[in-house]
């Protein structure tokens, strides 16, 4: 696999499935997965990240063609293993593949539709791995067991078992989580191929001549395969929690009690957070409280929380940061900035702040929504941006920022009126959304 990067010009290839339609096979596919998910499966945005939701509806569209996974016609010359590698309309076309037929061909239609993908070489085997684009502190939202996923180039990646493409998705992506970590741990051959780079080395080749006609599958057949997978994603989440839950209910142990009220937190179960936290006071506890009450729109209560934890462990950027998000929801975006700064203060450094806060792909975000409309009235994601920008351009030197932090930490703590805080009481529902995933989780 030294050359595997070559398998990028078929991934890139202008290659054509209907005669004279001009549609590519990852095209054609693409259609027809938008068009089954747009008919009844909005409330799954909810349940998962676009990038995630979309390759899910892209491997149940490749899983309704009924393709036939057929072992790998190997040759060994010279001490170099060969195989004979697919065109995606080929494999379309043939409904049968091995694992590299089966993975450019779910790299094309990944890549199709904006999904970044990395194929990951083994000694004797090849399978893809694509990019959510959560941030690493954002990967409880695609499973709670971290072996779930891999954390690359500073975001989420999912692998999946190309071999398994008439699996359920969820079998096929533990499958190859499995086959990851386990290669890993032996120290095993891991090759990592960038299709968006190799491309620079492998331009795409053109094909001329037209290909054997393949028609799509019906778009309902997809959408039943594609439900039928998020309930098992459900189900599987679901099982996680029960372990957490019987955690929650026999440990004695504080810091058990704060992971299993995370967890809690994080699948949407706040109550169950909350009294996973009963009698526990640590720094830990009290942030996670935080974070509990600011999506339960709770805000003063939250702020009293984060206020409690700073004075248990006044160092914990991630705090700051939380507050901030707390005070910048209530309406004071002064005091939303004054926390940010002392937030990234308490790291060695701005990039481990970026690195620990999940802020790295800031500048990245504030690139893509230049030009939005934006509204007065409501606090958008945009917005938050900008302030954290603005936060971070001047920050203040060490000696500043102690005192700084301790305006922070002690503004509104000796106050008898809990909604002396100032602003709204609570944010629109809408923007607690915005700000769920730049919230601080400390176990």
């Amino acid at each position: 696999l030294s050359a595997a990067s070559r398998i990028s010009s078929l991934i890139w290839s202008p290659e054509r499935v209907v005669g004279g339609t001009g549609s590519c096979a990852s095209e054609v596919l693409a259609g027809t997965v938008g068009m089954a998910v747009g008919w009844g499966v909005s409330w799954l945005k909810a349940k998962l990240p676009r990038n995630v939701l979309n390759a899910l509806a892209v491997w149940n569209g490749i899983r309704a063609y009924g393709i036939t996974y057929i072992p790998a016609p190997w040759k060994s010359t010279d001490g170099e293993i060969l195989d004979m590698i697919l065109y995606p309309r080929e494999t379309l076309a043939s409904h049968t593949g091995n694992c590299s037929a089966s993975s450019v061909l779910l790299a094309s239609c990944f890549e199709n539709i904006g999904i970044h993908t990395i194929l990951i070489g083994t000694e004797d085997h090849i399978f893809p791995m694509f990019d959510t684009e959560l941030e690493p502190k954002n990967g409880y939202m695609m499973s709670m067991n971290e072996k779930d996923y891999v954390i690359y180039d500073n975001s989420v990646w999912i692998p999946i078992e190309a071999t398994m493409i008439n699996e359920p998705f969820v079998r096929a992506w533990r499958t190859a989580a499995d086959e990851y970590y386990k290669i890993l741990g032996s120290k095993g051959k891991l090759e990592l191929i960038d299709v968006r780079k190799a491309k620079q080395s492998f331009p795409a080749m053109n094909i001329s001549a037209p290909g054997k006609m393949s028609i799509p599958p019906p778009s309902d057949k997809i959408l039943a395969l594609a439900v039928a997978d998020l309930k098992d994603f459900e189900a599987a989440q679901g099982a996680q929690l029960a372990k957490i839950e019987e955690t929650a209910r026999t440990s004695t142990d504080p810091q058990s009690k704060n992971k299993a009220a995370i967890a809690f937190a994080k699948a949407g179960n706040y109550d169950g957070g909350v009294q996973a936290l009963a009698g526990v006071s640590t720094p830990e506890a009290e942030n996670t409280l935080g974070n509990i009450y600011l999506l339960k729109n709770e805000l003063p209560t939250a702020q009293e929380h984060f206020q409690k934890s700073l004075s248990l462990n006044n160092n914990d950027g991630g705090v700051y940061l939380n507050f901030g998000l707390a005070r910048y929801l209530s309406g004071s975006k002064d005091d939303a900035m004054e926390a940010f700064q002392v937030a990234v203060t308490k790291f060695d450094s701005k990039e481990k702040a970026f690195e620990v806060l999940g802020l790295a792909k800031i500048n990245e975000a504030l690139g893509t929504r230049r030009g939005a409309a934006q509204s007065e009235q409501k606090i958008s994601k945009g917005d938050l941006f900008d302030l954290l920008n603005q936060s971070l351009q001047n920050l203040p030197d060490k000696q500043k920022s102690t005192a700084q932090a301790t305006k922070v930490r002690e503004k509104y703590k000796n106050e008898q009126n809990r909604f002396v805080f100032g602003g709204r009481r609570g944010a629109d529902p809408t923007q607690i959304a915005s700000v769920k995933e730049f919230l601080y989780w400390k176990e």
